[in-house]
């Protein structure tokens, strides 16, 4: 497959790093498909026309990473319109606070480490699987 052909996914790319990841993978001859959440859809379109006016493809799919059926959603839309699935480019992070120790009540606040990782790499990563294995 030519690199001119290559598909990613970038979530969370409404602004901030994901817009920032977005803007780079088409400047390397991506086609992307935009994430975000659905507060987000203008800031979206925005980065989509600046992919569009590089000469690249984009597509804008608002969903919530956080919920299987948007996970499933963004992958099968990817691949319907674009071609494919191949990189996904996690740019959105939804952190839940913890207390440190839990139960103390004085702790300081922290990012749990697997919340982080479910919201941001395995869900994508498990339908892209899902996605590519025969039915």
């Amino acid at each position: 497959m030519s690199e001119s052909q290559r598909v990613s996914i970038v979530t969370g790319a409404a602004q901030g790093i994901g817009r920032v990841i977005a803007l780079r993978l088409a400047d390397d001859g991506i086609d992307v498909a935009l994430n975000d959440v659905p507060g987000n859809v203008d800031n979206l379109a925005r980065v989509a026309e600046e992919i569009q006016a590089k000469g690249r493809r984009a597509i804008t799919i608002p969903g919530d990473v956080s919920v299987k059926v948007d996970v499933k959603t963004l992958v099968d839309r990817t691949a319907a319109a674009l071609g494919s699935v191949d990189i996904g480019a996690p740019g959105c992070c939804l952190i839940y606070m913890r207390e440190n120790p839990p139960g103390t009540g004085n702790g300081p606040l922290v990012p749990s480490w697997n919340d982080v990782m479910v919201q941001t790499e395995s869900g994508f990563y498990l339908e892209k699987v899902r996605h590519q294995s025969p039915a």
